[in-house]
């Protein structure tokens, strides 16, 4: 998934990669046998339309009258972010839930500032080194500081000094950071012409940091019992949690009870669960009688970001050497 300001699209039958201009309601592409740009309106194929779009045709058609210049819609595992302005040509970024409804909006003061839904939380690229984290209800539950030099802001090198994020996602428990910058070449002395010349046109470089999602546990404490738990992974690869409850003389467990940031309940079995890339809290309730397992576990987490390394993709003749950091992000 790209995040960008503008769209785009692609047909699988046909393997062609298009443009989605939503303003003018048609696909662009450019045809290299004919050697020119090739435009479908929406309104020649609906089929065809929806077909490519999919649901991001129903979310166009529920919001087009709503907003102004709609420059991108981005399918986000079961929600949507829409890019557009309003009629003051102020920049947002809005999330919307299946039904399309909004769910939260952002001004996007920076073109194209980078988001993505995740496990029902929303992670925004708030500035070029902060990523917000937010609740579907608009509480913001944790700001990661990235600590990397190269994404550190250079006022007196502006544009093509400066590295910024255009692409944020996880996955498998890993949170990626795409960074881009202008790589501008410098100036040469052009001493037949007397001036100062280009030695070549601009270009991109790119870089990646990755970094691994942990968690913290947050229990609910009780004078009845207590519990430990510990983390696995099982043999597909996939984290999850195994629970120790522990109860007081006389008491046994009557419930465990675990959910997510969003209060969402988390499915145990056998005293395990499989973790989500979310906070969970644990809450263990107890009754008089004999102690039986009950299939319920439950951990709260802080999110943690420990850093791994960058993976660093560079266009151009320009070189970047690998960086290691073990330096950690915490809230």
């Amino acid at each position: 998934m790209y995040v960008a300001t503008d769209g785009a699209a692609y047909d699988k039958e046909n393997q062609l990669l298009m443009y989605v201009d939503y303003e003018y309601e048609l696909f662009s592409y450019y045809d290299s046998e004919q050697e020119k740009n090739v435009e479908i309106d929406f309104e020649d194929d609906l089929n065809y339309t929806k077909k490519i779009l999919g649901d991001r045709y129903n979310v166009y058609l529920n919001i087009k009258d709503s907003v102004g210049y709609l420059s991108n819609i981005i399918e986000c595992n079961g929600y949507f972010i829409v890019y557009y302005e309003d009629d003051e040509e102020i920049d947002y970024v809005s999330v919307l839930d299946k039904e399309y409804n909004y769910i939260l909006t952002f001004e996007n003061s920076v073109l194209g500032r980078a988001v993505y839904v995740y496990d029902d939380l929303i992670y925004l690229m708030e500035l070029d080194d902060v990523v917000a984290v937010y609740k579907l209800d608009g509480t913001k539950v944790a700001t990661l500081n990235i600590d990397h030099d190269l994404v550190e802001y250079n006022s007196d090198d502006d544009h093509c000094g400066n590295f910024y994020p255009e692409l944020i996602y996880i996955e498998n428990n890993e949170f990626y950071i795409m960074y881009y910058r202008y790589q501008c070449v410098e100036r040469i002395a052009n001493f037949e012409s007397g001036h100062n010349d280009l030695a070549g046109a601009k270009e991109i470089v790119e870089f990646t940091l990755k970094y691994d999602l942990t968690y913290d546990v947050e229990a609910v404490s009780s004078s009845e019992g207590e519990f430990t738990y510990e983390t696995k992974v099982d043999e597909d690869g996939r984290e999850y949690v195994e629970l120790r409850v522990t109860p007081k003389d006389g008491y046994s467990v009557k419930e465990i009870i675990v959910t997510d940031l969003n209060g969402n309940r988390i499915e145990v079995t056998n005293n395990k669960f499989y973790m989500p890339v979310n906070d969970v809290k644990v809450e263990v309730k107890y009754v008089l009688g004999e102690y039986l397992p009950i299939p319920d576990t439950s951990l709260s987490k802080s999110l943690t970001l420990a850093l791994i390394g960058v993976l660093l993709v560079i266009l151009g003749s320009y070189t970047i050497s690998y960086i290691k950091n073990d330096k950690k992000v915490d809230i």
